[in-house]
C-alpha cells in the first residue's frame, strides 16, 4: 500500500477517535447531547476520508499528481480532524470555526469530484515532480 493511502486512512481513524474523545471530555457520552447535525458532520468527516483512502488504494493513478493528493489530504483530512474541536466550540456558542471547517470540507469534496471526473473523462494530469 502506498504512503498517501495509509496517511488518509490514518486521518480517517484519527478523526473517529478524536470525535469519541471529544464526547468523553465534554461529558456528552452519558446522555448524548450532540445535535443530529453535529453527529452527522463527524460521521461525514471520517467516512469521507475513508472513502477517499479507498479510492486512492484502488486507483493508484490518483497518486500520480502529488500536489493534488497533498491538497486532498489537507482539505479533507484537516476538516475531518477539526470537526470534533469545532463542534465543541460551537456548543460553547461560537459556530464560526464549524462553519469554516464545513467550507473546507466542501472544498475537499469538490476537489475529489473534479479529480474523479478528470479520470472518468480520460484526462490524466501529468505527475508532479
Amino acid at each position: 500500500m502506498q504512503r498517501p493511502s495509509i496517511l488518509l486512512l490514518a486521518a480517517a481513524d484519527l478523526a473517529a477517535v478524536a470525535a469519541v474523545v471529544a464526547l468523553v471530555a465534554t461529558g456528552s457520552v452519558g446522555p448524548l447531547s450532540l445535535t443530529p447535525e453535529q453527529a452527522h458532520l463527524n460521521l461525514l468527516g471520517w467516512a469521507s476520508v475513508a472513502a477517499i483512502w479507498l479510492a486512492h488504494a484502488r486507483l493508484p493513478v490518483l497518486i500520480e499528481n502529488r500536489a493534488a493528493t497533498i491538497a486532498q489530504a489537507v482539505l479533507s483530512g484537516g476538516a475531518a480532524l477539526g470537526f470534533p474541536g469545532a463542534i465543541a466550540i460551537a456548543e460553547a456558542g461560537d459556530g464560526r470555526a464549524l462553519t469554516a471547517l464545513t467550507l473546507v470540507w466542501i472544498a475537499g469534496a469538490v476537489l475529489f469530484l473534479a479529480r474523479l471526473m478528470r479520470l472518468a473523462l480520460g484526462q490524466r494530469a501529468p505527475a508532479a515532480a
